[in-house]
């Protein structure tokens, strides 16, 4: 499972996570959905992380430009949280 962290002031993006080993880039977006990008070169993740921190840069520019059909992905299904039984 790859750690999502929280990016701010994007109009598109809410987090965004990187698994080293596989190459797999997370994003989720701000309608809550979540894609794992394949075969995505460390740097791409250096940059959008980057780019989250500049208040100057857009983060939905820097995934259109860098990410955005350049890269295989799949949608993840949400996590299904078991529904406590009645007290």
């Amino acid at each position: 499972m790859i750690t999502l962290h929280e990016i701010q002031g994007s109009s598109q993006i809410n987090g965004c996570g990187y698994d080293p080993v596989s190459q797999v880039l997370a994003i989720r977006f701000n309608s809550g959905a979540v894609y794992h990008y394949a075969n995505v070169p460390p740097e791409i993740h250096t940059g959008i992380m980057a780019t989250a921190a500049d208040p100057e840069k857009s983060v939905g520019r820097f995934f259109g430009q860098n990410i955005k059909n350049k890269f295989e992905y799949k949608k993840q299904e949400p996590e299904v949280k078991p529904e406590a039984p009645p007290a």
